[in-house]
């Protein structure tokens, strides 16, 4: 399903829009805010980019670890943003 760059971006892009809207409207405080978007970034957009590049048969499952290593999305940059 990620293989799709439309249901890619979707998913990609509605929490941090959702999260956005509530921060701007002051439903959410600043610290509340601030650990989501960590969470967003550091968690959900990595897992989200590795499962988009397990799908597109780019890299393997068993190599998911190589992805949580800092900085090395940059590598498969051209593939999980690119269709």
């Amino acid at each position: 399903m990620l293989k799709n760059t439309w249901y890619y971006y979707i998913f990609s892009i509605t929490p941090m829009v959702v999260l956005s809207y509530f921060a701007m409207t002051h439903q959410v405080p600043a610290t509340l805010f601030c650990i989501c978007l960590f969470i967003y970034l550091a968690i959900y957009r990595t897992v989200l980019d590795t499962l988009r590049l397990i799908h597109k048969g780019i890299l393997e499952k068993k190599n998911f670890w190589k992805l949580l290593l800092p900085f090395s999305r940059v590598t498969y940059w051209k593939e999980v943003y690119f269709p």
